[in-house]
C-alpha cells in the first residue's frame, strides 16, 4: 500500500418525517491526528481531542512519510504495509428506526493489489457484519 489517499465523511442518520443526523465526522481541524511513523509497530499517536480511535497494530510504519492520520482535514493512509483501523465511537440508536449509514471515501494514486477500503458495523458489541 504505497500510497492510499482517502476521504472519510461518515454520518449516520435516520429517516422518519425528516433526516437528522445521529453522528458525523468530517475531520475538520484535526490535522496530524492519528499515527505516523518512524517506529515500526510502535508508531506516534495522537488522539487527543478526538472521539474517534484507530487500531494500527497491523502496520509497520518505518518512516516518518509513513502514516494514517488526518492530513490536510482529509484521513490518509500512506505505505501503511498493512490493515489500518479507523473506529467511530460508539453512538446510541435505541430511539431511532430506519438508521442509514453513510461514507464517502477516494483513493488517490495508483491502487495496488492489496489495497482496500472495508467497512464493517456491529450492533450491541455484537457480531461484525
Amino acid at each position: 500500500m504505497k500510497n492510499l489517499l482517502f476521504f472519510t465523511f461518515i454520518f449516520i442518520s435516520f429517516i422518519m418525517n425528516a433526516q437528522s443526523t445521529i453522528y458525523s465526522e468530517n475531520f475538520t481541524g484535526q490535522n496530524g491526528k492519528g499515527a505516523v511513523g518512524p517506529g515500526g509497530n510502535s508508531p506516534t499517536i495522537d488522539l487527543t481531542g478526538v472521539t474517534w480511535s484507530i487500531d494500527v497494530s497491523d502496520l509497520d510504519l518505518v518512516d516518518a512519510s509513513d502514516w494514517f492520520q488526518v492530513q490536510n482535514e482529509v484521513l490518509e493512509a500512506k505505505d501503511i504495509d498493512g490493515d489500518a483501523i479507523w473506529l467511530s465511537p460508539s453512538i446510541d440508536i435505541s430511539a431511532y428506526s430506519n438508521v442509514q449509514l453513510s461514507l464517502d471515501a477516494s483513493e488517490d494514486g495508483n491502487m495496488e493489489v492489496g489495497d482496500i477500503f472495508n467497512t464493517e458495523y456491529r450492533i450491541n458489541g455484537g457480531t461484525w457484519t
